[in-house]
């Protein structure tokens, strides 16, 4: 997948640093294990659908020896019109489930830089970076990218959005209309999804009454999940409300109509909000 994840321009720079496995993920895996055991920095480029396939190499290859293999999950989230195969809804839930892999899902496209000088000598075991396959946006934040620490992008009361991934453009894009709406929110920006920012769950969330998380992942064993595993496990009750894909499969379409059928985008999405906070739609 050398054209599909952007690596064509440095395959004809760098010929001999850039190996096209082909149809192998499982094999691709373990050559990148064998790589970071022998002390080469390898870097594996590749869908979020097609990283699937090679799940027993990451637990066998690369969990239980904790090597530094760097991970670039492209395609994540909602594809569209790549069709219902290629929609990477999945990937979040086996990495937070598998030990030791650090995951990073860059918010901004500074926060993207970031997370690849981070990569270059991150060696505390796997990480994975998480990209979308639309651009990522820019806003104005002067705040670096920390590894297990999350950013207040906007500060209200009484509602917290935690969103991480392309979910912090899309709930940044509804933030006047909510609060047009009544609905005061602080939004945080969550490009550190493993580890949590503990810190930020343990001392300033208990101040708000309703509390969300924002992903394009399945809501099963998700990034929320997380969170309410962690709070729980911490013995802070509070109900978290999981804003991420309910459907398991997601049908072929344009990406921006199928994020509105579920509830992910514009007045879908306020429409969610509101049904959750009240109880119905305003």
């Amino acid at each position: 997948m050398i054209k599909g994840t952007g690596l064509h321009k440095f395959l004809e720079e760098f010929p001999e640093r850039c190996i096209d496995t082909g149809i192998a993920e499982g094999f691709t895996v373990t050559l990148a294990g064998g790589l970071a055991k022998s002390g080469k920095k390898p870097y594996v480029c590749i869908y979020s659908t097609f990283i699937q396939r090679a799940v027993s190499q990451l637990i066998h290859d690369i969990s239980i020896q904790n090597l530094p293999v760097r991970f670039i999950i492209d395609r994540s989230g909602i594809i569209g019109e790549d069709g219902k195969t290629h929609n990477g809804i999945y990937d979040l839930s086996f990495f937070l489930s598998i030990q030791n892999f650090t995951v990073l899902c860059p918010t901004t496209s500074k926060e993207l830089e970031q997370a690849l000088e981070i990569s270059e000598n991150f060696n505390s075991g796997p990480l994975v970076i998480r990209i979308p396959r639309d651009s990522i946006f820019d806003i104005e934040d002067e705040k670096p990218l920390e590894i297990g620490r999350w950013k207040e992008i906007k500060k209200g009361s009484k509602n917290l959005f935690i969103a991480t991934g392309t979910m912090l453009k899309i709930i940044l894009e509804i933030y006047d209309e909510l609060k047009n709406r009544g609905i005061d929110c602080t939004i945080v920006s969550a490009a550190s999804v493993k580890p949590l920012d503990e810190n930020y769950l343990l001392n300033y969330i208990k101040e708000y009454d309703n509390i969300f998380v924002l992903e394009e992942n399945y809501v099963r064993n998700s990034f929320g999940t997380s969170i309410l595993e962690f709070l729980n496990d911490n013995g802070i009750q509070k109900i978290i409300h999981r804003i991420a894909l309910n459907s398991a499969i997601i049908p072929h379409g344009k990406r921006e109509e199928l994020l509105k059928e579920e509830k992910l985008k514009g007045e879908s999405l306020i429409e969610r909000i509101e049904e959750l906070i009240y109880g119905r739609k305003k």
